[in-house]
């Protein structure tokens, strides 16, 4: 018998969380966890996710107020948001009034909390959000209150730690009491998590959810728009070090500046595309900085939202890939494409060791253009894309969490009361 799934701290425009997403929706598919139908996310803004993904049973997440709005009123709506769900964690009589039928036929608030007390496994999505330099009080809120509601409680592939500011370390003590099994996509990960709590009876480090994608086959051209060969670059706006140390966000933006000047002398057609861009209500829009850092060059700029199906097409007609985004630098390599990487947290330089590329990624405060040159001029296209065996590999670590989870709670129907 097929769960009823929750696939909730989703944020569906940007691409790279979106491509966290299908990778799980596919493993939950693929394996028999749930199907289409079964599956429901909830996103920081429903809105605009349902809007981007219309194929996918998307609402607005009970602790978020949607985009939209000024800011005061998304402020207040949101602390609104907040004090129900936290009455909701703490009244079991809060919970069954809130799930009265009136509720979640009138009021979208009513049907978010509804799908979270159906749900089976809640499941958060992947991602690096746990870690000391964000707030993520709200989003531990969504998995207490599927606690609450007797559901199964996953965290999907993470990046997370050290967990040392006193509210980071607050809400992951909140977070590690409610969750029923956690997989994390880097050993640093699972060491941090030890560190800090016990470990749930299901665990396990496992692929980055993303490679769990199945790339659909795309026709060829019907002509060639560029006899040369072609970089996509990705940049974005950052302002912190891996590793603490002074970090000049001119020093990064000079050096891919540089790196596409040389590609550009080199005989390359360099294009600038990430995964964060083309979305009016999302804050982020990485070609907006691609066009400051590129001003002057003829780097063409790819401004459009992609989905990551549509990401890896673009992808697959390239010779190289200089990614900053690391779910870009994931999309290229399940369309092999060599990458070479700038890692603005550790989750990347994580990924390239794991992938046996560890000379291919740099710290975002050491990249220079003479790296960038390097690493360039020392690449040789077939040693730096993975078989096929080595990416059905990952595809096959980054479903096992579905497998794991039937094994768990295969008696999920009968598991809640």
């Amino acid at each position: 018998m097929a769960m009823q799934v929750v696939i909730t701290n989703a944020v569906l425009g940007n691409s790279g969380d979106a491509a966290i997403l299908q990778g799980i929706r596919e493993a939950l598919i693929s394996t028999g966890v749930a199907s289409s139908g079964e599956i429901s996310v909830h996103d920081s803004d429903g809105t605009m996710g349902r809007a981007l993904y219309p194929e996918w049973s998307v609402s607005q997440q009970a602790s978020y107020a949607p985009a939209g709005h000024p800011r005061l009123v998304r402020y207040v709506s949101r602390a609104i948001r907040r004090s129900i769900v936290r009455l909701l964690v703490v009244s079991e009589r809060a919970r069954r009034i809130s799930c009265w039928r009136v509720w979640a036929d009138h009021w979208q608030m009513g049907r978010t909390i509804r799908e979270i007390r159906d749900a089976d496994i809640v499941i958060s999505s992947g991602g690096t959000y746990l870690v000391d330099h964000y707030n993520f009080s709200g989003r531990a809120l969504e998995l207490e209150l599927a606690k609450a509601f007797g559901g199964k409680v996953v965290l999907w592939t993470q990046s997370m730690g050290p967990f040392q500011t006193t509210r980071s370390a607050r809400d992951f003590a909140k977070i590690a009491q409610v969750v029923d099994a956690v997989f994390f996509r880097d050993e640093k990960s699972r060491v941090s998590w030890s560190n800090a709590a016990p470990l749930p009876l299901v665990s396990a480090v496992v692929a980055d959810a993303a490679f769990a994608i199945t790339p659909t086959v795309s026709s060829a051209s019907a002509c060639i728009r560029d006899s040369r060969p072609t970089a996509i670059i990705s940049v974005r706006e950052w302002r912190t070090a891996v590793v603490g140390e002074a970090f000049s966000f001119d020093s990064y933006a000079q050096a891919m500046r540089e790196g596409a000047i040389y590609l550009l002398s080199k005989g390359w057609r360099c294009v600038a595309l990430s995964t964060c861009q083309g979305v009016e209500r999302y804050a982020i829009n990485d070609s907006k900085t691609a066009t400051a850092i590129f001003d002057g060059l003829d780097v063409e700029i790819n401004s459009a939202h992609h989905t990551p199906s549509q990401l890896i097409r673009e992808l697959e007609d390239a010779k190289l890939v200089v990614s900053t985004r690391m779910h870009l630098a994931i999309l290229a390599t399940i369309a092999r494409v060599p990458v070479i990487a700038i890692a603005y947290e550790f989750k990347t330089t994580e990924l390239f060791a794991a992938l046996g590329r560890s000379a291919n990624v740099t710290n975002i405060e050491d990249v220079s253009g003479g790296w960038i040159q390097d690493r360039v001029d020392a690449l040789e296209i077939s040693s730096n894309v993975l078989s096929d065996d080595e990416i059905a590999e990952l595809s096959k670590s980054s479903s096992s969490p579905a497998i794991q989870l039937i094994r768990a709670f295969s008696l999920s129907a009968a598991l809640k009361s």
